[in-house]
């Protein structure tokens, strides 16, 4: 989607806030109850140096991938444990 396409080969801070304000625009979209939608969401937040909101997106999208059992569960508590870490 265009949202991940600018998070992750946005050069510029204008494209990574633009990736953010569409990520959350799909977020509030789907109630913030789609995994790929959070993920995305929260690596434009992390793209644009949001580390704390980026957290806060992977802490939900783990909360609901353990809720619906989904596979990638792992995923975003490596993502949690990452962006604690500053990395």
């Amino acid at each position: 989607n265009l949202a991940w396409q600018l998070a992750t080969e946005g050069q510029d801070d204008a494209t990574r806030q633009e990736a953010v304000r569409l990520a959350r625009k799909a977020a509030q979209i789907t109630r913030f109850n789609s995994l790929s939608v959070l993920d995305t969401l929260a690596t434009a937040y992390a793209a644009a140096g949001q580390n704390r909101e980026a957290i806060l997106v992977y802490q939900r999208a783990l909360a609901l991938a353990i809720e619906q059992k989904d596979p990638n569960a792992d995923k975003f508590r490596a993502s949690v444990k990452r962006l604690q870490q500053g990395r």
